[in-house]
């Protein structure tokens, strides 16, 4: 069982890479107060363990770990 409920998002986010500057597209599929599952469009190999994700339209940038990685899909934990 979750320790925090999660409900359906599908909202447009960007990862945000610090070394070197680097952005990729991503989608929220899914999103609790501890987490969320990210799609991207292609491989997952160039997330970091550690990252910033900025969820729109707020923007408001969020430091994740990733707790798991699927295909395209990522399990994300707030920090």
């Amino acid at each position: 069982m979750r320790q925090h409920q999660r409900r359906n998002l599908n909202a447009r986010a960007k990862i945000i890479l610090d070394q070197p500057k680097h952005i990729i597209d991503c989608i929220v599929r899914d999103i609790s107060e501890g987490g969320a599952r990210l799609e991207l469009r292609g491989s997952t190999d160039e997330v970091p363990e550690e990252f910033g994700l900025a969820i729109y339209p707020s923007a408001r940038r969020r430091l994740c770990s990733v707790a798991w990685r699927r295909d395209k899909q990522i399990g994300v934990k707030f920090a």
